[in-house]
């Protein structure tokens, strides 16, 4: 269970914080997942646009249709006003003619100007150093964005927070987890509840429902073997398929292989609350009914109880993508904790 820490040590490094904390700042602008990238049209053009694609506008693993991980919006320094700088998440690129070969500059600001803001400020001599710098270092600062987007999330969260819920939760599973307003339980039982969240959107003159759910369920300890992907994904089929469809006889399942194609769930090592956690993505599917999509799931040890906590989140939203609506989920799962506060 201590295997994992040495995963977030770049970025720690990495992050520098601005520490004037005026009280006048804005509060950030800008769309979860945008990505504001200032340089000029000569550089941009070099080749830079390319790399930053590369960067950060890869598609995401395990969604039904591919959808790129950042949306990117391009500006020059002429036109980086006032009203941009308070954007979420800022890419300021430039070259420097004064700086040595072997020099550039990557600094990670916090709240430069605005509020719960991420500013990363990149300069060095030549276009290669450029795109050598984003090839090298281009993971962690996905890694770091992902995880402040989270943290924005939460943070919105638990000022409009789904209190009689989350107490609930915290009674049931002795833990403590935020989430909006909006859910509901859909089911409960000893061990396992299933609250549920249904929105409605337009498109072209008609309303379409996008639900999303938050699953959580507890198993039993017996050593680390209960960690491998396929140990949680049976015990997720077994828990999952009390989650009927619309038709009977329907219920939830994993999806382990996605139109004939190798697309199978996948696992990494993440932290959660200061230990070892197991985050899967995949595709879920009801049987004898056509409907599925993505969902997320976060596995970690509770030692109190000497049991697995499992969250899960999943997005049902055909018409529409899907990235802000997990998103919105992953959010909720980091912000397990296990001291019974609120994080």
């Amino acid at each position: 269970m201590k295997k994992f820490f040495i995963l977030f040590i770049f970025p720690i490094l990495l992050f520098s914080c601005d520490h004037s904390n005026l009280p006048t700042k804005p509060a950030h602008s800008g769309s979860a997942g945008e990505i504001i990238v200032v340089a000029s049209n000569s550089l941009w053009d070099s080749g830079i646009d390319s790399v930053i694609q590369d960067v950060f506008q890869y598609y995401l693993p395990m969604l039904p249709q591919p959808e790129a991980a950042f949306s990117i919006l391009h500006y020059t320094p002429e036109q980086f006003s006032m009203i941009l700088e308070r954007h979420r998440n800022i890419i300021r690129i430039k070259i420097n003619p004064n700086l040595p070969l072997n020099e550039s500059k990557f600094d990670l600001l916090k709240d430069k100007w605005a509020k719960e803001q991420l500013v990363l400020e990149v300069e060095a001599q030549t276009t290669e150093k450029i795109k050598e710098l984003f090839r090298t270092k281009g993971k962690d600062i996905v890694r770091m964005i992902n995880e402040y987007e989270n943290k924005r999330l939460s943070w919105l969260f638990y000022a409009y927070p789904a209190k009689p819920l989350m107490s609930i939760v915290k009674n049931k599973f002795d833990v403590g987890l935020i989430f909006p307003q909006g859910f509901e339980i859909a089911k409960d039982s000893s061990n396992f509840i299933w609250l549920k969240r249904e929105k409605s959107r337009n498109l072209s003159g008609n309303v379409y429902y996008i639900i999303q759910n938050l699953v959580i369920y507890t198993t039993p300890y017996d050593s680390d073997s209960a960690f491998t992907d396929a140990s949680l994904l049976k015990n997720r089929d077994a828990f999952v398929k009390k989650i009927p469809g619309p038709s009977e006889g329907s219920f939830m399942t994993t999806v382990y292989a996605f139109q004939d194609m190798n697309l199978y769930p996948e696992g990494e090592d993440v932290s959660i609350d200061g230990q070892y956690g197991r985050l899967i993505r995949g595709l879920w599917k009801m049987e004898n009914a056509f409907m599925g999509g993505p969902f997320i799931s976060l596995s970690t040890y509770d030692e109190k109880n000497n049991r697995i906590i499992t969250v899960e989140g999943e997005v049902f939203a055909p018409k529409f993508d899907k990235r802000e609506y997990l998103r919105e989920l992953e959010a909720v799962l980091f912000s397990l904790r296990f001291n019974n506060e609120n994080p």
